[in-house]
């Protein structure tokens, strides 16, 4: 079995960080979006879409994925 890690990004407004998190968790149980995987021991970074077939659902990002949230 390999390990993954996994993170759910979404860009929302509000008024604090805390309320940021309970909005997006809020979100994340009414309405399911895209997740980010990566595997851990390829560093394969792949979409899902919990709303596609199983078959349609993950989607590999190849060079092409940057993440939200970056250091300047």
């Amino acid at each position: 079995m390999a390990e993954f890690k996994v993170s759910l990004e979404i860009q929302l407004s509000a008024e604090n960080p805390l309320e940021a998190a309970k909005l997006a968790r809020q979100w994340a149980i009414e309405d399911p979006m895209i997740y980010v995987t990566q595997n851990q021991e390829t560093g394969e970074i792949d979409t899902v879409d919990l709303n596609e077939p199983d078959e349609a659902a993950v989607l590999p990002t190849g060079d092409s994925y940057v993440p939200f949230i970056v250091k300047k």
